[in-house]
């Protein structure tokens, strides 16, 4: 099948996380979070130039609204899903010029481009101006380290928490042709990728 309009494809490998004081040591959690070599993708795929989705998306996605789709994995069981309506897909449709997903913000314009996008919730403190990181281009990925501090949510003080978001994006460009598979098929290995520029805006918390 094809979409009216080709769609820009991105994929996000996804490593965030959320620890306590008794793991602010990194040399004492880095063994848990590390990326693994391969995973286990839940939410779709691009093989020979077409997208192959979960078919339980069907009623979900009109790919012909689409214009930007993020196919996002995860590293570990444990990382923080949310309560997202899809934690494996998110989409942009035709008429927006930027939308965000996690901490981020990408902008259609000339080019697609990254942009942090800081709020209290996401990251916690230092807060942080935001700024553009990067422009995407095809093939290749990028892994971007932050972390902040939490002391209180929006229904009072708790006990402090840390944020590390652990992210690689990779544009794999735009695709008119998709297909639907049923859900059986659709758990496929993708290799993280190792050749990787790295941007690191990680702060020490005290």
């Amino acid at each position: 099948m094809k979409s009216k309009n080709p769609i820009h494809i991105i994929q996000i490998f996804n490593n965030s996380y959320e620890y306590g004081k008794n793991e602010k040591s990194y040399s004492e959690r880095k063994d848990n979070y590390a990326w693994k070599k391969k995973i286990t993708s839940q939410s779709g795929y691009v093989e020979n130039g077409v997208l192959k989705l979960n078919d339980t998306y069907a009623k979900l996605l009109n790919l012909n609204t689409i214009s930007v789709l993020l196919l996002i994995d995860y590293n570990n069981d444990f990382e923080e899903k949310r309560a997202d309506e899809n934690p494996y897909i998110k989409t942009a449709d035709n008429q927006a010029t930027f939308f965000n997903w996690n901490c981020f913000q990408f902008k259609k314009e000339d080019t697609l481009q990254l942009h942090l996008n800081w709020d209290y919730g996401t990251i916690g403190l230092p807060e942080r101006e935001n700024f553009k990181i990067c422009e995407l281009k095809i093939h290749q990925p990028i892994e971007i380290n932050i972390n902040g501090k939490r002391d209180f949510s929006l229904t009072g003080r708790r006990a402090r928490t840390y944020v590390e978001k652990n992210v690689i994006i990779e544009y794999l460009g735009q695709i008119s042709d998709f297909e639907w598979i049923t859900n059986q098929k659709i758990n496929v290995e993708k290799i993280i990728p190792e050749q990787r520029k790295r941007i690191n805006l990680l702060k020490d918390l005290f």
